[in-house]
């Protein structure tokens, strides 16, 4: 009988020893913080192949710390988003971007461009980056100065129609019922632009903190997209975005392009909550073309995801 019930009291220490340590990591985990990862503001986007997108990243003046270009793998059911910062080696006397709002890729190339926005002009950060992508990374070309002075330029791309690109950039204007949409033919060897032409755009979104283009981007068919958002100025939002098309770009004459605007704006799709600063269209051979939208939700980070396109 004694050692009956020293065995039954054993049993019971045992049993609430293991309570007590249940309690304690239950206890621990509801009392522990647990930061979750964020993916860092996409201020601009662009298909590269594949399942393989190039980001850029804001980041202001060359002492702000942060990652400026990024690789992003779109995940599939085998594995999650893969986030690759790119190590660039970025020109002398400047170092590294300031402010970098946009980047589109050079149509049937590897090549990237990636803007400056000039809003710190004054210190000298009006550059355009020629990169290339190969072997699972991106580098660094060549730079030069905007061929003509900026204010907060938002949005770039390219279309190739035959042989002949045309380079197309709007600014912020934040608050302002439109903007201009100002484009020019682009050699790339040497690497340079005709005189830039324009055309204004009247937002679908008007009022204060609307920015009537955060992004362009153009298909293999010339037709012209772009995204609109609204940022109240505050670092938690809340932000509301959506994304249209716009209108077709043509050659007009042998050396010319012509951007024709519609009358009014085929709308694909709204998003509450998100501030869209990247959008771009993965064109895959043989495939239906998708489009990508990047988000700049200040201190919630960023997002890359589909939007519903047809």
């Amino acid at each position: 009988m004694t050692q009956k019930l020293n065995l039954s009291i054993f049993v019971a220490v045992i049993v609430m020893i293991a309570v007590g340590l249940i309690n304690t990591i239950d206890t621990t985990r509801a009392d522990a913080l647990s930061p979750v990862y964020q993916l860092p503001d996409l201020s601009g986007l662009a298909w590269v192949k594949d399942d393989l997108f190039v980001a850029v990243h804001d980041a202001k003046n060359s002492k702000e710390n942060g990652d400026r270009i990024s690789l992003l793998t779109i995940p599939d059911r085998s594995r999650k988003l893969v986030w690759q910062p790119q190590s660039i080696n970025w020109p002398s006397p400047l170092g590294r971007s300031s402010d970098l709002e946009s980047i589109t890729r050079v149509p049937e190339t590897s090549l990237f461009l990636a803007a400056e926005s000039g809003g710190d002009r004054k210190k000298g950060y009006t550059r355009i980056f020629k990169l290339k992508y190969d072997r699972d990374r991106l580098s660094l070309i060549e730079s030069i100065n905007w061929p003509v002075n900026i204010n907060n330029v938002e949005a770039i791309t390219i279309a190739k129609i035959k042989d002949k690109y045309l380079f197309l950039y709007a600014e912020r204007n934040d608050g302002q019922p439109g903007t201009t949409i100002k484009w020019a033919s682009m050699t790339l060897n040497p690497w340079g632009w005709t005189q830039f032409q324009g055309v204004e755009f009247r937002g679908p979104l008007e009022g204060k903190n609307v920015r009537p283009i955060t992004d362009m981007a153009v298909d293999s068919r010339n037709n012209l997209y772009i995204a609109t958002a609204f940022d109240p100025d505050r670092d938690d939002g809340p932000f509301y975005s959506a994304v249209y098309q716009i209108g077709t770009i043509e050659l007009n004459g042998e050396n010319g392009f012509q951007v024709n605007l519609y009358l009014q704006p085929n709308r694909i799709g709204g998003l509450d909550g998100l501030k869209v600063e990247g959008l771009t269209l993965q064109e895959k051979p043989g495939s239906q073309t998708k489009m990508f939208i990047g988000t700049d939700d200040e201190i919630y980070g960023g997002v890359l995801r589909q939007l519903p396109f047809i």
